[in-house]
Formats: structure tokens, C-alpha cells, sequence
């Protein structure tokens, strides 16, 4: 959520090639390399950029602040991950390409119908804030829609560090073996947690 009235919030999902050639992705790297291009993450372009908003896969560096004589408990951040999926039993169409349409809107509140309670009964249901379906793509198949959403939690002091293969095999266990979300058949090698498969 944003508390400035005149902010907008903006989550994406960028893709890469992971090909032999490829250095590893290294989020960090990126992170610093976004924060020098925007100016210490103060502008985009036409738009001012709240200097504190960059994340890259959930990684962001704290502003350094000038020492302060009375010490506060830093209150608790919230960390993305993605989550993506392939439907095999619900055709995609062109009307899932806009967020605004009634059709993306409707198959959204599905989705998170489905996918809440598998995290509420996950390792991080403690944390867990929710999940924003950011796409659906075309699959390989006229019957297949492919599902990219970025989900939220709180990180602090009391949570060990967010362990992306045990929530993949939570939720591969919770879903048959990537089988079955709710009415929803899965493609059983679809699933993603933060690019963790398998």
C-alpha cells in the first residue's frame, strides 16, 4: 500500500536469458547499478522515484541515515518474491492482456482465492502479507495460461531468512505435486518460487 496520495507503486517482472554464457544473476549488482542510473533512486525519467521503493527480487539496501543519539527498533519490511504458474485447463485470451479488464480482474480474485490458503499454511504464514497477479501470458498449448504474480512478506528480526525451496516444495506438496490449484489443472514442471524449480 502506498500513504502518499500522489504515489503510485509499481511492481514489474523482468525476464533474462540463462544461457551457458550468461554470469549469474546477481541482484545486488543490479540493484546498485539501478540505483546509480536513477540519479540514488530519485528520478525515472518524467517521475520522482521515493528513494527508499527499489527492490530487486525482494533485495534492497536501507538509505544511510546520519547517526541518531536515540536508537529505535527498526520496524519490520516487507520482501517480494514471484510466483509463476501454468494453468492447463483455461484458455487465455486477449482480454487477460489488460489488468483493467473484467476478465483479468475476475480470474485474479480466483487465483488468490486459491493460492492465500497454501501460504497461510505454508513455513512463512506468520509473514505473509498477500500475493498481485502481475501477468498472464499465452502457454504452449490453446488450453494453457501462464500465471506471473509477486507475493509480499514481512521480514524481521523474529523470521529466519525467506528459504525459497522449502516454500517450492510446500507448495508442490500442497498442490498434488504441481497437479491441481483449486478447479485449476497444473503444468506439474510450471512452478516457480523466486526462479527456485524443482
Amino acid at each position: 500500500s502506498v500513504t502518499n496520495r500522489d504515489s503510485t507503486a509499481v511492481d514489474s517482472i523482468c525476464s533474462y536469458g540463462n544461457g551457458s554464457q550468461a554470469p549469474n544473476f546477481d541482484k545486488a549488482t543490479v540493484y546498485q547499478e539501478l540505483r546509480n542510473m536513477t540519479n540514488n533512486i530519485t528520478k525515472l525519467g518524467i517521475y520522482k522515484l521515493d528513494e527508499e521503493s527499489l527492490y530487486v527480487n525482494g533485495y534492497n539496501e536501507p538509505l544511510q541515515r546520519s547517526r541518531l543519539s536515540i536508537t529505535t527498533a527498526p520496524s519490520p519490511t516487507t520482501n517480494h518474491f514471484t510466483l509463476n504458474f501454468t494453468l492447463t485447463n483455461f484458455q487465455y485470451t486477449a482480454d487477460l492482456d489488460a489488468p483493467n479488464s473484467r476478465r483479468f480482474i475476475s480470474t485474479e480474485k480466483v487465483i488468490k482465492h486459491y493460492i492465500d490458503p497454501l501460504f497461510k499454511r505454508s513455513s512463512i504464514r506468520s509473514v505473509y502479507t498477500g500475493c498481485k497477479v502481475m501477468r498472464f501470458r499465452s502457454g504452449r498449448r490453446r488450453s494453457d495460461t501462464g500465471v506471473d504474480a509477486v507475493c509480499s512478506y514481512k521480514n524481521n528480526v523474529s523470521m529466519a531468512k525467506f528459504d525459497r525451496e522449502a516454500v517450492y516444495h510446500e507448495l508442490s506438496t500442497m498442490t498434488n505435486g504441481v497437479t491441481k490449484l483449486g478447479h485449476f489443472s497444473l503444468e506439474k514442471n510450471s512452478l516457480y518460487v523466486n526462479g527456485k524449480h524443482t
